[in-house]
């Protein structure tokens, strides 16, 4: 089985500010009958088929629920049968099969648990047997499976340990058993398999060093034996196995020189066989093998020539033989291959049109046979073959499983209720730690996002200065990521104001003490935010107050509510705290007696007030805690 990529435009590089705290962007990684699942707190779980140990919990065992791994993470890749870990310090870590030497611990045995590799990396990419490893400096090492090249060493012997390959590498793409690399200067380059021309390179020879296939690259997507080239112009190329017309040139020969398939393309996703091509305008065109109907355009014939699906298309991910759809208004489609129930549809019928599953979506990833799907609120939801429980549950099709991924970004200015001077607008974010972040900044006039003045989603800094405000308006932002694939939640909802507006104030206060006995002085404290004018307090006791801060004395015992109403000119809020100050009567003792008996008097508690406890003393050395004690007593006289 290999492994599809999913290809999204990220700008490139890196941003780094000081004393922002990094968040994680959610993601999952589908291997061969398993799932990674990475959460927006870092921490690393895994289910499904353990036979190598894959999924890193230190058993051979199948997980038929997500397991927690590690901690600390910010990158996942799955090769066949074994698992990359990229944590936030840098070190990458790796379990699973490792018969060619690919997990890169100088050791051909496999591990059930996670072991460090190297540090300084800032990237992966897992072919079905290989690894690929980007470090912090623009190098590209490689271990593992060789037969074919791939790894770029100039040789075909397996590697245990990571070789070095190249230098000024900024982004990578491993194949099922080819490699593609792209570097700074925007040159591709690949190595590896190379029997139908997917290396680009004017043959069908395999390649055991990398080549120089095109300049003015953007980004890249591999199928089984096919490769996809975005340009920097918009442009698609494709090379490679053509048999199906998944190369969409209008031919079903195979290619060893990239041709150009389509222009203004922002988007590409390559099943094993078939190809799906998001343009710019946000329609979205399918080309290749249809058998199953993923191309989705009604029919179950091939197509050599890009045909349009769908518009109003955002992301796309692709399956073995299925396709997922994810349109702008949040709702995801899928058609294709429906055996397993991975399109979620609730049936095994295969689907030759797109078919509507849910809405809410953030982004979709597609495994071989089954489907991972993250939305808006976080949870994460499975749906397809489940034979070794990499959905994360005991469920078979077509039931959708849910996990939770946990929230998104965090914002840093402007803070809530600020208020600012317009037109300027700064608005700044804690970065993502995820591969090459992008954000996507609303502002609006409302808090549903409805009425914006602002809708940036290309962004690669955290910080952007829009000349946007105007004078006495109340204003929301929000903020969320996409990395490597995977779109996170939307931050919290933050609120800020310009010169001139006010907005109606919310009333809130406190007090103390809250209790004690009469007469009971309490302060009372108001709390109340947006720029109250005037107040109003009730009491409970008939006395009233219009100070921001007053102090009432309660001279009666009684249980009393007290109420504040705030106004400005903008409008006003009230708040009652019920039941709010208890005040108790003041105690007072006193007692009398009486002869009860020849030789007993009995003590009577005539005490006023809220008395728990009472402590008889009567003069000979006598004691008692009764409420109404009775004493026996001689002729003498004493003092109580």
């Amino acid at each position: 089985m290999v492994h599809r990529r999913i290809l999204l435009l990220v700008l490139l590089g890196i941003v780094s500010r000081v004393g922002m705290v990094e968040a994680v962007t959610p993601m999952v990684a589908a291997g061969n009958g398993y799932s990674l699942i990475l959460k927006s707190d870092g921490t690393l779980w895994a289910c499904g088929n353990n036979e190598h140990g894959q999924l890193g919990d230190g058993t051979t065992r199948n997980r038929l629920y997500p397991v927690q791994i590690m901690s600390g993470i910010q990158y996942i890749a799955a090769g066949k049968y074994h698992s990359l870990i990229l944590k936030n310090d840098g070190t990458l870590w790796a379990c699973g099969y490792n018969w060619y030497g690919q997990l890169g611990d100088g050791t051909t045995a496999s591990n059930f648990t996670p072991v460090q590799v190297m540090s300084d990396v800032k990237h992966i990419a897992s072919g079905e047997l290989h690894s690929l490893i980007l470090k912090r400096n623009g190098s590209l090492w490689a271990c593992g499976y060789n037969n074919y090249g791939q790894l770029g060493d100039g040789s075909k012997t397996d590697r245990s340990i990571p070789v070095k390959i190249t230098d000024d590498v900024q982004n990578i793409v491993a194949g099922g058993y080819h490699s593609l690399i792209l570097k700074n200067d925007g040159t591709l380059w690949a190595c590896g398999y190379n029997r139908y021309g997917q290396l680009g390179n004017v043959s069908d020879t395999t390649r055991t060093t990398p080549m120089q296939i095109m300049d003015d690259v953007q980004n890249m997507a591999a199928g089984d034996y096919h490769s996809l080239i975005l340009k920097n112009d918009g442009t698609l190329w494709a090379c490679g196995y053509n048999e199906s017309g998944q190369l969409g040139d209008g031919s079903n020969t195979n290619r060893s020189i990239p041709v150009q398939i389509m222009d203004d393309v922002q988007n590409v996703a390559a099943g094993s066989n078939h190809s799906l091509i998001l343009k710019n305008d946000d329609t979205l065109w399918a080309c290749g093998y249809n058998r199953y109907g993923q191309l989705g355009e009604g029919s179950k014939t091939n197509r050599s020539t890009p045909v349009q699906i769908m518009d109003e298309v955002q992301n796309v991910a692709a399956g073995s033989n299925h396709s997922l759809i994810l349109k702008n208004d949040g709702t995801l489609w899928a058609c294709g291959s429906n055996e397993h129930g991975q399109l979620g549809d609730g049936s095994r019928t295969d689907r030759s049109t797109p078919v509507q599953i849910m809405d809410e979506v953030q982004n979709v990833t597609a495994g071989s046979n089954h489907s991972l799907i993250l939305k808006n609120d976080g949870t994460l939801w499975a749906f397809g073959n489940n034979e070794n429980s990499q959905l994360g549950n005991e469920v078979k099709y077509p039931k959708p499983v849910v996990f939770n991924l946990g929230p998104a970004i965090s914002l840093v200015s402007p803070s809530d209720n600020s208020i600012l001077t317009p037109p300027d607008l700064t608005c700044i974010w804690n970065r993502y730690a995820g591969y090459n972040p992008i954000y996507h900044l609303m502002v609006s006039t409302d808090s549903n996002f409805s009425s914006l003045v602002v809708n940036q989603s290309s962004l690669s800094d955290t910080i952007i200065n829009p000349r946007v405000l105007t004078t006495g308006e109340q204003y929301f932002w929000r903020v969320r990521a996409t990395s490597s694939g995977v779109t996170g939640a939307w931050s919290e909802v933050r609120t800020f104001y310009t010169d001139g507006f006010f907005p109606t104030p919310t009333a809130a206060f406190s007090a103390a003490p809250l209790e004690g006995e009469a007469p009971l002085q309490v302060s009372f404290t108001d709390q109340s935010t947006d720029n109250a004018t005037t107040w109003q307090w009730d009491f409970g006791d008939g006395s009233t107050s219009t100070a921001q801060n007053d102090t009432h004395t309660y001279t009666t015992a009684g249980v009393y509510s007290v109420k504040l109403r705030v106004s400005n000119s903008a409008g006003t809020d009230s708040i009652v705290k019920t039941n709010y100050v208890t005040v108790h009567q003041q105690v007072i003792a006193n007692f009398s007696s009486s002869i009860v008996a020849p030789l007993e008097v009995a003590f009577t508690d005539l005490s006023q007030g809220n008395v728990v406890s009472w402590n008889w003393h009567f003069g000979d050395g006598t004691t008692s805690t009764q409420q109404n004690p009775v004493l026996p007593t001689m002729h003498q006289e004493f003092t109580l």
